[in-house]
């Protein structure tokens, strides 16, 4: 189901192979749309005059949303057909979306591929193909917005414009799994399986690596890692979660020297700032505070640790009052308050001053992901079963939840101007939200 803009029609489509358009005023359906193919998925245009419809058959229709009521003979409401109807997708479509001017359509599908459309002509403009299994990082471009996105076992790393929806560049590396990357979209952590040091970082703008992270004890076994930047970029830190207890902090900030570089390698090593070994339990989660002093662990013991980034010292050892695996963590924007979900489906906030516990949110969707919004007013949850859920960063009331992903929500992220939020999927896509609109709680 989906609304106008103006908010006075309902579009719903079934597996009926039928489109209702509902006067919410009347409550009455004022037209009737039929094809023979199940809807997948219903988005109006910007100015409410057309509506598009995606189909399990991988097609795309659009109808004119303006029609009004008609009554054959027989008293029933008239049918009508679609405008256009685009073919092109192998898979149904699940994702519709247009540009802001309205002039073109951006439909995604099962098969992996998004495809733009020219909304005049029903011409396709381009194919885009994404990411077909889990995205494992998104980052936003200090230089010019772009969105970045990585994906481990595809081994790809894609550059986005989000203004159309559409990937602007990919890269695929053979043998190196992109596992994270940082907030300014600038370097990508690469795990290269034929490597005894397998840690990398990788330029996204020079497409070179730079720097080799020498610390990680090697294992032939494939070792799963859990990595967090701080948000200058300047500070890493990283930890396997087939060991317990080890966290490394890396200063990434430093170069090598450009003589030396050139004449005997385009790459340096480097060896932990600090080793963090004072765990028990296996660290699954990891985040730096805003400022970059101080670092979050959560681990299998249940328990919170507060780290100063400088000394390797540990601060503080928090722990809920429910026994459950911390499963996400994040700092609020000032750096006062830390929240973290676990497998109990509980959110706490925790003050990093005192290291008391301020309140506790039980009874929520299982948190995957935590991000508070630029202003710190609200907090974010990307759940473990698709969902997005917004809470009140103070109260952590319940504000509104969010459906359009199958599975997980692996991170959240929010464009330079605070005014869109990027949900990544474990399902592969992302779901591109209007901040504005999402947030808009009826009192």
């Amino acid at each position: 189901m989906v609304f106008s803009p103006d908010g006075k029609t309902l579009a719903s489509g079934d597996e009926y192979k039928t489109i209702h358009l509902w006067d919410i005023e009347t409550k009455t359906s004022r037209a009737i749309f039929k094809a023979n193919v199940s809807f997948q998925a219903l988005a109006f245009s910007p100015n409410g005059k057309l509506l598009v419809s995606g189909s399990g058959d991988g097609s795309v229709r659009i109808w004119d949303a303006t029609v009004k009521e008609q009554k054959g003979i027989n008293g029933k409401i008239s049918q009508y057909l679609p405008s256009l109807t685009l073919k092109g997708h192998k898979d149904k479509v699940s994702n519709i979306a247009f540009s802001p001017d309205g002039k073109l359509l951006l439909t995604g599908s099962v098969d992996g591929t998004i495809r733009a459309w020219d909304i005049t002509t029903g011409s396709q403009k381009y194919i885009c193909p994404g990411h077909s299994e889990e995205i494992t990082g998104i980052g936003i471009s200090d230089k010019d917005g772009s969105l970045t996105t990585v994906h481990s076992w595809e081994n790809q790393l894609l550059h986005w414009d989000i203004n159309i929806g559409c990937h602007l560049s990919g890269s695929y590396y053979r043998n190196k799994g992109m596992e994270a990357i940082s907030p300014d979209a600038n370097t990508v952590v690469i795990k290269d399986w034929r490597a005894k040091k397998r840690l990398r970082l990788w330029d996204t703008s020079k497409e070179h690596v730079h720097t080799i992270l020498d610390g990680h004890e090697y294992s032939r076994t494939a070792l799963n890692y859990r990595f967090a930047f701080s948000i200058d970029g300047k500070m890493l830190a990283s930890t396997t979660i087939n060991r317990v207890g080890i966290v490394h902090l890396w200063n990434i900030s430093k170069k090598s020297d450009g003589f030396l570089k050139r004449l005997f390698s385009n790459t340096m090593t480097i060896q932990p700032l600090h080793t963090l070994d004072e765990i028990t339990g296996i660290v699954g989660e990891l985040t730096f505070s805003p400022d970059g002093k101080m670092l979050a662990t959560g681990s299998s013991d249940k328990q919170i640790r507060l780290w100063n980034v400088e000394t390797g010292a540990n601060l503080f050892t928090l722990t809920p009052d429910s026994e459950h695996t911390i499963r996400a963590l994040t700092f609020s924007p000032d750096g006062k308050i830390l929240a973290s979900g676990g497998g109990n489906r509980s959110i706490n906030l925790w003050d990093v001053t005192t290291g008391k516990q301020q309140t506790e949110t039980p009874n929520v969707e299982t948190p995957n992901v935590l991000k508070y919004s630029p202003d710190g007013k609200t907090l974010i949850s990307g759940t473990y079963n698709g969902k997005v859920q917004i809470f009140d960063a103070h109260s952590c009331r319940l504000l509104s939840t969010h459906a359009g992903h199958t599975s997980w929500v692996n991170d959240l992220a929010f464009t330079n101007d605070g005014k869109t939020l990027i949900s990544a999927c474990r399902d592969g896509t992302m779901l591109v939200w209007d901040w504005g609109k999402i947030t808009h709680v009826k009192r």
